[in-house]
């Protein structure tokens, strides 16, 4: 990402990072390629592959994006029973408020209930960005909270908070899902079927 040709195997080499902010998957492949001290510091290379991967992530997305299945009728379906929702994202806002809008999904959650990592300590596997959205939402019981997770830092980071973690195999494959979540759901309409069967 930051036109430097570094080997690497995709997608084997990505899938211990996905979930994290890219300062932490700097620094998780920096501490792995002695070669990559080369480049600078995690400071150096993050400054670098930050205007770098904005850029080609707004040209990706110029068109608009794709929400994941279902996602707006769990919203919707979570909200008319009185649950609370929240976004906590590895994300920058910036980047958080570009997809909502990109998706069309920007009317679902308040800015108030979205969480970015850069509002908290440590991002994802730490547990500080749901931690953070619990406490926005005036939840004092995590274990009563459902985390919609596609990563295994953020399946970490929510039973680290104390939540029930759901994954969706939308970026990783379902076996790869499994062994970390309470449940793993092929899309969001399996938990909207969920949710209404609840008394």
């Amino acid at each position: 990402i930051t036109g430097q040709d570094i080997p690497h195997q995709f997608p084997v080499d990505y899938y211990p990072v996905i979930g994290n902010d890219l300062r932490a998957c700097i620094a998780y492949y920096r501490e792995r390629d002695p070669e990559m001290a080369a480049y600078g510091s995690v400071e150096q290379i993050l400054a670098q592959a930050v205007a770098v991967k904005e850029e080609i992530y707004q040209e990706l997305t110029s068109q608009g994006l794709e929400a994941f299945e279902g996602i707006r009728e769990l919203v919707e379906t979570a909200k008319a029973r009185g649950l609370g929702v929240a976004i906590a994202s590895s994300g920058r806002p910036e980047k958080i408020q570009h997809n909502l809008r990109s998706s069309g999904q920007d009317d679902l959650v308040p800015d108030e209930l979205t969480v970015s990592a850069a509002y908290v300590k440590a991002g994802k596997p730490a547990p500080d960005v749901y931690l953070e959205a619990l406490r926005r939402l005036s939840c004092s019981d995590a274990s009563r909270v459902m985390v919609v997770e596609d990563a295994v830092h953020g399946i970490h980071a929510a039973k680290g908070a104390g939540c029930f973690a759901v994954g969706i195999p939308n970026t990783l494959p379902r076996d790869r899902l499994e062994p970390h979540a309470d449940l793993v759901v092929d899309n969001a309409h399996e938990l909207v079927q969920i949710l209404l069967k609840q008394a």
